[in-house]
């Protein structure tokens, strides 16, 4: 289970000038511009998206403060920044070593057992397949971690 989040403006220029070239045009929740910002997981720790002038989550806070955005979720909710930072930013810690890591039972005959999980939660991006993907993320000024790949 996830969660994708989003700014959303009326602004084309704002995303310019705190994005960078990377948007959608929407007509849900209306007519407009949206930007895939975050993803949340359950037993991960959060992922952001990182953009061409957009690359921490101080400079996301800095777009925010801005006036010019709206943060919504994939399911049309509408968070404020500190609703923000309490379902994305704070998310199983936030950042790894935030909190401690639990370890979780497998069953390696399930159809749904990953070999690459690590068996601890919360997981981060590194750690997947014993760090095979470590060059798709990097971390900011913050410990928050961001991947250079898009969502698909």
């Amino acid at each position: 289970m996830s969660t994708n989040y989003y700014y959303f403006t009326k602004n084309k220029e704002a995303i310019y000038n705190f994005f960078g070239r990377t948007f959608s045009l929407v007509d849900v929740p209306e007519f407009g511009y949206e930007i895939h910002v975050a993803k949340v997981s359950c037993g991960w720790i959060p992922l952001f998206q990182a953009h061409e002038k957009c690359r921490s989550v101080e400079q996301l806070k800095k777009a925010y403060d801005s006036g010019e955005f709206r943060i919504i979720d994939e399911y049309l909710e509408e968070l404020s920044w500190e609703g923000f930072t309490k379902e994305v930013l704070c998310h199983n810690g936030g950042v790894d070593g935030a909190i401690p890591k639990t370890p979780v039972e497998t069953n390696p005959h399930s159809p749904y057992h990953d070999e690459n999980m690590p068996e601890h939660i919360p997981v981060s991006h590194f750690e997947y397949a014993n760090g095979l993907y470590a060059h798709h993320y990097f971390k900011d000024e913050q410990g928050y971690e961001f991947t250079r790949e898009d969502f698909v």
